[in-house]
C-alpha cells in the first residue's frame, strides 16, 4: 500500500513517478473547496481522500445564493476519471449549508451531483466517449461499469446539461 501525505506536491520528485503534477493540480482545481489528503493505491486503482472543506462562502444547491455553513454529510466515495488505465476514486464528505430560503441543503457542488456515484468529469468524459464508441456495451466494459449504470449516468448528465443553472 502506498500512502502519500498531504502537502505541496509541486516539489515532490517521488510523486511524479506515481501521479503527475498536472493530474494533481487538475484534481485540486476540480475539488474546490476540498483539499487533497492521502492518496492510496490498491488493487483496483487509486483512492484519493479529500479533506473536509470549510463550510463558509458556499452556495445553496437549490437557489445558488451564498448561505451559512451547516455541517458535512457522512463520507462517500465517487468515481473520477481513470488515470493510466486505473480507476480513481475520491472519498469526501459533502458540506451542507443553511439557506434562509430553502433550509438545510447540500452545498452547490461542481465536483459531483447530489445522488451520483461519479464525478461530473467522469460523466462528461463518458458522454464524449459514447459519441465515438460503436456501442454502449463496449464503453461500459472499457469503463468497468454496468450498462445500466452507464445509461443512468448519461441520462443524468443529459438532464444536467439541459437544466444547468447559471452561477452568479
Amino acid at each position: 500500500m502506498l500512502l502519500i501525505a498531504p502537502g505541496d506536491f509541486s516539489h515532490d520528485w517521488w510523486l511524479m513517478k506515481v501521479l503527475p503534477d498536472s493530474y494533481i493540480n487538475d484534481l485540486i482545481t476540480r475539488c474546490h473547496p476540498w483539499k487533497v489528503g492521502l492518496i492510496d493505491r490498491d488493487a483496483i486503482g487509486w483512492c484519493v481522500e479529500l479533506l473536509d472543506a470549510h463550510v463558509h462562502d458556499l452556495c445553496c444547491s437549490v437557489c445558488q445564493k451564498v448561505a451559512v455553513g451547516y455541517d458535512h454529510l457522512k463520507s462517500r466515495t465517487v468515481r473520477d476519471i481513470d488515470f493510466d488505465g486505473q480507476q480513481v476514486r475520491l472519498k469526501c464528505r459533502a458540506p451542507r449549508v443553511e439557506c434562509s430560503a430553502d433550509g438545510v441543503q447540500l452545498a452547490m457542488q461542481d465536483l459531483f451531483r447530489s445522488h451520483s456515484r461519479f464525478t461530473r468529469a467522469f460523466e462528461d468524459s463518458a458522454v464524449l466517449q459514447i459519441l465515438d464508441s460503436d456501442s454502449k456495451s463496449a464503453l461500459a466494459r472499457r469503463l468497468s461499469v454496468s450498462r445500466n449504470t452507464l445509461d443512468r449516468s448519461l441520462r443524468e448528465a443529459r438532464i444536467n446539461l439541459q437544466t444547468k443553472p447559471a452561477r452568479n
